[in-house]
C-alpha cells in the first residue's frame, strides 16, 4: 500500500513540476531570443 501511495505522489509531483520547469524554460528561451535581438 506504501509503494502504491508513494508511485501516486510521484506521478501529482511530476505532473504538478513538468508544466512549470517547460513555461521556465520557454520564459529563459524567449528572454534570450529578444536579447540577441537587442544586441543585432
Amino acid at each position: 500500500m506504501e509503494v502504491i501511495g508513494d508511485v501516486k505522489l510521484a506521478i501529482f509531483f511530476l505532473s504538478a513540476f513538468i508544466p512549470v520547469a517547460l513555461v521556465v524554460l520557454l520564459a529563459v528561451w524567449q528572454m534570450r531570443g529578444w536579447k540577441v535581438e537587442g544586441q543585432r
